[in-house]
């Protein structure tokens, strides 16, 4: 059986991995974490599962054209990439480009 996730019903906070449904509530795994919670089922829906994102910066590099591949692919949003700007140190404004690979 492939794993459910369910979301409160505003669409807003975390996505949590269900572990059964009784009438009334929800056990489901509290992200990131494996303790059980108790949710109620009119508060909640389910929804599609969270995205995964690993990160695979150092693992890229810079073509002859200037383009930032992965094993020989372009890290572009199509190809299942996205590029985040963090910020490294906040005195003196410094700025790291961080690129993550989609986890199917």
């Amino acid at each position: 059986m492939a794993k459910q996730y369910v979301q409160h019903i505003s669409g807003q906070g975390a996505k949590w991995e269900v572990v059964c449904e009784r009438s009334d509530e929800w056990v489901v795994w509290r992200p990131g974490k494996k303790d059980m919670h108790y949710i109620p089922v009119s508060e909640y829906r389910l929804c599609e599962p969270p995205v995964v994102w690993k990160d695979v910066t150092e693992e890229c590099e810079v073509n002859e054209s200037g383009w930032i591949t992965h094993h020989d692919r372009l890290t572009t949003q199509d190809n299942g990439y996205r590029r985040r700007k963090v910020l490294v140190r906040e005195r003196g404004g410094v700025w790291a480009i961080i690129i993550e690979q989609k986890v199917e």
